[in-house]
């Protein structure tokens, strides 16, 4: 006998129901999504699966391992500080708890001077020279959070011309450019400058 209409609905209920339910690993219920593109705020689960958001939206049903009441909480992207000064500090704690705990989750150091390349005696007691060097360093070590660097033109001017007011010769600048395009080819993200500092102060724009 064919199934009426209602019974095949009865069907697909009792199936549905009888469904497992959706499983994460982290589960962020009843908080107040703002997803950083300009969007409305709205009262939204997080379903987390490994490192990724799987699924947003109303997730009642589901079950994860961790349960997070988010209820009355902004649930928001990670912040991303631009001027920061970690470099160093990240590889005696790579928790950065004082960024974490702000929602800050990515990180720019470098600014006005950064950790490579190490030219010449600067007096650094450092286990490396260049970026991918540095890289290394702080895989090894690792850290809670993204990290980009730039690589600073004091750093670089210190190391190639010095620390007196004096203007470059084509051959110190040839130098720089080229340990611009190194740092950049190990994965600087670019170049800063700080031009109130010495030396700095002393470059010709």
């Amino acid at each position: 006998m064919p199934l009426t209409r209602v019974a095949r609905l009865a069907l697909a209920a009792s199936v549905a129901a009888c469904a497992p339910s959706e499983q994460f690993d982290v589960l962020v219920r009843g908080g107040t999504v703002i997803d950083g593109t300009g969007s409305p705020a709205v009262q939204a689960d997080l379903g987390i699966r490994g490192d990724e958001i799987a699924t947003v939206g109303d997730l009642s049903g589901a079950e994860a391992t961790i349960v997070v009441d988010a209820t009355g909480l902004t649930v928001a992207p990670g912040f991303i500080d631009m001027h920061s000064h970690s470099d160093r500090t990240l590889l005696v704690d790579g928790r950065a708890l004082s960024k974490v705990h702000q929602g800050v989750t990515t990180e720019l150091v470098g600014e006005s001077g950064s950790v490579a390349p190490v030219l010449g005696d600067r007096g650094d007691d450092v286990e490396w020279t260049t970026f991918a060097e540095y890289f290394e360093r702080i895989e090894q070590s690792g850290i809670s959070v993204n990290l980009m660097t730039t690589v600073a033109s004091g750093t670089l001017r210190g190391g190639v011309v010095g620390y007196d007011d004096v203007p470059a010769t084509p051959e110190q600048l040839a130098a720089m450019k080229a340990h611009v395009r190194q740092a950049m080819e190990d994965g600087a993200w670019g170049v800063s400058s700080g031009l109130i500092y010495v030396p700095d102060r002393f470059s010709r724009t």
